[in-house]
Parts: C-alpha cells; structure tokens; sequence
C-alpha cells in the first residue's frame, strides 16, 4: 500500500514540475495549480465508470493531463471536450489491458469503491455509478460499455458518441442496442435503497453476535461476494442462503473484526460499512444492496490495492475538518 502511494506522489510531484516549466511561475496563480485541473473531477467520473478502477482511472487523467501539456493548444477551440475524449479513449485502451490480465484473478473481481458522501461539494460524483450497475457493467466489452455510459449515464447524442470514439453514428445505435439487450439478459440491479436504519441494525446485530436477528434483516436467497485478490484472506466461492452467510459474518467478525472500527458510509451511493484499524488504516470495505427493505448481496472488498483510493479520500476528507 505504502509503496502504491510513493508511486502516486511522485507522478503527482512531476506533473507538478512539468507545469511550472511549461507555465512560468509569473503567470501562475498558485504554484501547483494549473487551469486543467478544473476538468479532473469530471475526467475521473468518465474514466471510472468505464474502468471500475479508481486508482486506474486517476492514472489515466495524469496520464492525459501529461500528454495534453506536449500539445499545441492554440489548435484546440474546447479543452474540456477534448480532455473528455482523451479520458475516455485512453480509458477504453486501459480496460481491454486489465480485463486481459483478470483471466488470472484468484477470486471474484469486484469494482473499487468510491466514497459518494462525505463531499458536497464533488457534484460530479451524482455520474459515478451504483455498486450493482458498475458489477452489471462487466458484462460488456469496453467499446461498448463506453457508448453505454455515454448515451445512458452523461445524455450524449449518437452524434457526439460517434466524434468522440471516431466511429459511426450508426455503430454507436448498434453497439447500444447490443448493450441493452446483453444487460437485459442478465441480472437487473436492485434500486438503490439508502437504508440507513437497517445498516445501523446490521451493526447492532453483528457486534451483538445475534444470529436471530441478523437473519431478520437478510433476503431468504442473500448472497455475499469477496474479493481478496489473492493477496489477503477472502472467500473464494459465493455464499449463498440466510443460514450460510449469517455463519461466515458471524465467524468473520468474532475471528478478525473485534478491534476494528465500523465506520458506516456510502459508496458507489449505495450504504456500506468501512473497516478500520484503530491507526485509521482500511482493511475492508462492506457494500450492501437492499431490496424491499432486507439485504440482497452482500459484497466484501479486501484487495489492499482496492481500498487505496478510500484511504486517500478518508485522509483528504480528514484535513478538510
């Protein structure tokens, strides 16, 4: 984790460097402050959708941001439009990379989380999508996905798809039709319920070691996903059934959880649970899925590599109050 984030200051420090080259100090208004940096909120959203990987997303708009400074600019009539596309198609390309590489994951691949709670003023944050719709998103080949979370999540025109991704408007009608009818053949996701009131009676019920009612609070045909990405303890199969995932929530926090601390949140906008070593250090991140007020999926995030990000977000959120 430690060796990720020295990883992720030093890009930050040369980006930073290759600015006050390119912008001399007497123009800038901040030292490390450059006007793109309005745009990254809004670039991240468009490569996170697509990627489900956040810090794989940041990487791709420092990478832009990188590129976009070699650029002659005076060629270009609308920076924002331009970042977005250099977002999006270099965070397609990033996609078919990592989804070559999962053909060996050890476990279930789950989408990392995102904190959508504790900012208001990330308004950007209103496109990332659901736990459930960023897992339904898998199904679907990145070319795909993208003309998906362009039409149906940001309200582009074919047209706009079409200058975007340089393909035809036609295509961009045909990839979305394929899209929706593989997602329709599939799983619905649950409609988001941010049921605060029954997050606060799992963690009643859960530090109360009290099977009876945690099993009240659970779909008959609940089931609970891990991903430890093979580098942390985690289930490797889905469990499936109030009795057997009451026994492994039951056995997971008297074995490892007695000491840690339940922060309850949102993520994805859907309520979850972070796990926290008395150091503030994340160690799990819990998201729930109700249907009809009960818990229909469970999903544990423990792939250290996952919780990065929420670290990074905890830590800012920290040295803003």
């Amino acid at each position: 984790m430690e060796k990720n984030l020295i990883i992720y200051i030093c890009k930050e420090t040369l980006t930073i460097l290759a600015w006050r080259i390119s912008y001399p100090p007497q123009f800038a208004v901040k030292p490390t402050y450059h006007p793109m940096e309005r745009f990254r909120p809004l670039l991240f959203t468009y490569a996170y959708n697509i990627l489900g990987a956040a810090m794989e997303a940041e990487d791709v708009v420092q990478d832009v941001f990188e590129k976009f400074l070699t650029l002659d600019t005076n060629t270009i009539q609308n920076e924002k439009a331009y970042l977005i596309r250099m977002v999006i198609n270099q965070a397609i390309n990033r996609k078919k990379q990592l989804n070559r590489s999962l053909l060996h994951y050890p476990n279930d691949w789950l989408p990392e989380p995102v904190i959508t709670n504790m900012d208001t003023e990330r308004l950007e944050d209103e496109h990332i999508l659901s736990y459930s719709m960023m897992l339904l998103l898998e199904q679907l080949e990145p070319g795909p996905r993208a003309v998906f979370l362009l039409k149906e999540s940001f309200g582009y025109s074919h047209k706009a798809i079409s200058q975007t991704l340089d393909i035809s408007q036609e295509t961009s009608r045909q990839q979305l039709s394929r899209a929706k009818k593989k997602l329709r053949n599939t799983t619905s996701p649950q409609v988001i319920e941010p049921n605060r009131e029954g997050v606060e009676a799992y963690l009643k019920a859960i530090k109360n070691a009290d099977a009876k009612a945690l099993e009240e609070l659970l779909l008959e045909d609940i089931s609970l996903t891990s991903d430890g990405g093979g580098k942390v303890p985690a289930g490797t199969k889905l469990v499936q059934g109030t009795h057997r995932v009451v026994a492994m929530l039951q056995g997971l926090f008297r074995k490892f959880y007695q000491e840690i601390n339940l922060l309850p949140t949102t993520v994805n906008h859907s309520p979850a649970i972070l796990y926290l070593t008395p150091a503030g250090e994340v160690t799990n991140c819990q998201v729930f899925v109700f249907e009809n007020r009960k818990i229909a999926r469970i999903f544990f995030i423990r792939n250290p590599e996952k919780l990065l990000f929420l670290q990074k977000r905890l830590h800012q959120l920290s040295q803003k109050s």
